[in-house]
Parts: structure tokens; C-alpha cells; sequence
């Protein structure tokens, strides 16, 4: 349990670094778009980089992960810290998953279908409950899995419910637009501000984690 919540806990605030541009900057630039091509473009192009940025992010922190375990050996010298690197692995694949649900949820909310939103996230984290309520003997690694694949059903089902137009998504890259530039630069500060944040919850918790680890008895 201790692998698994300092996993979680970093994949957390590394997606929430990028994320945090979501609500900030896209939400209010989805309330005054028009139903346009242009502004569609511009939209898209925004997402395309910010889900990019995410992605990148993630296979960042499991590159730093994958070296530590093979410059360490901690697959025999500490099981703690490679069973923390491959719940990194896990649990990043659903904190990004989680982020998309986050870009989806704009577009609803923007429909006011706020229903469908809760709706399908009840749902898929009672997929996540019942199958770790009636699996037997159900390991650690089973759990992560688990949850991340209940990040990746409310994706699925919130992109299902997601069937206006105006706001589906396509993978668009047109970085020469002067509307996206501008929220390029609307989100450097949001995404700073949100680094300084996410690192002041994860520097004490990370090291809380070692500490104990290093002075519990075995």
C-alpha cells in the first residue's frame, strides 16, 4: 500500500502539472468560442498539445523511474522502490486517461450535461468496486489495475456521451495560429504556478515515504 499511494501520488501531480490548464484556460476559451472552423482548429490544436504535453510528461518520469532501477538494482536490493516504479507505470497510464476525462468533461459541461458527466463516472468507479469487491485474493498490482482501467471506461463512456460537434475532438496541429499562441501564453504561467504547487505536495510526501522506509525495522 505504501508503493502503491507514493505512486499515485507522483503520477498525480505530474498529470496535474498540465492539467491544470484545462479548467484555467480551455474552459473559459470554450464559453466564448464560435461554432467556426477556425476556433475549432484553434481548439483542437490547443488539446492536441496539452493531452501531447501530458503524455510526454508521463514517459518522462517513467524514463527517470526505468534508470534509477537499472543504475540502483532495485529489483533485489529494494523491492519497495521497484514495486513503487512499476505502480508508477500503472497508475500513470490512468492519471492520463484521467486527464482526458478532464478535457471531455469541459465539452459536456458546456452542453449542460452535467448528468451524463456524473453518471458516467458513478459508473465506471462501481465497475472499479465490484470487481474488487467479488475478486478473491486480490493483489496489489490487480488494484492499480483496476483502478486506472476505471479511468479508462469513464473516457470511453464520457466520449460516448460527448456527441455534439462543436466540440469533438481531432487530433490538429497548427502552431502558426495566433489564437492558440495566445493561449500558449495564458498557460505558461497557470502551468509554472501549478509545478511550484504540485512539487511542494510531492517533495514532503516523497520524502516522508523514504524516511519511513529507511528507519522502519525490518
Amino acid at each position: 500500500m505504501d508503493a502503491f499511494n507514493l505512486a499515485n501520488l507522483i503520477m498525480v501531480c505530474v498529470i496535474n502539472i498540465v492539467g491544470s490548464a484545462i479548467p484555467s484556460i480551455m474552459i473559459p476559451f470554450l464559453a466564448k468560442m464560435k461554432n467556426d472552423f477556425h476556433d475549432k482548429r484553434t481548439l483542437n490544436t490547443y488539446v492536441s498539445t496539452i493531452l501531447g504535453s501530458g503524455f510526454l510528461l508521463m514517459l518522462l518520469t517513467f524514463a527517470v523511474g526505468f534508470v534509477l532501477v537499472q543504475v540502483f538494482q532495485l529489483k533485489d536490493s529494494n523491492p519497495f522502490y521497484y514495486m513503487t516504479y512499476l505502480m508508477l507505470v500503472i497508475m500513470g497510464f490512468g492519471q492520463f486517461f484521467r486527464m482526458i476525462t478532464w478535457v471531455q468533461t469541459s465539452y459536456l459541461q458546456m452542453d449542460s450535461k452535467f448528468i451524463s458527466v456524473k453518471l458516467v463516472g458513478a459508473l465506471s468507479v462501481l465497475a472499479s468496486y465490484l470487481y474488487l469487491l467479488f475478486k478473491p485474493d486480490i493483489s496489489i498490482y490487480e488494484v492499480a489495475i483496476s483502478i486506472s482501467f476505471s479511468f479508462v471506461l469513464e473516457t470511453i463512456g464520457l466520449i460516448m456521451a460527448n456527441r455534439n460537434r462543436k466540440y469533438r475532438f481531432h487530433l490538429t496541429i497548427n502552431f502558426k495560429d495566433k489564437e492558440y499562441r495566445r493561449l500558449i501564453r495564458l498557460t505558461i504561467p497557470a502551468v509554472l504556478s501549478s509545478t511550484i504547487y504540485q512539487f511542494s505536495i510531492l517533495i514532503p510526501n516523497f520524502a516522508g515515504a523514504i524516511s519511513a522506509k529507511v528507519i522502519s525495522p525490518p
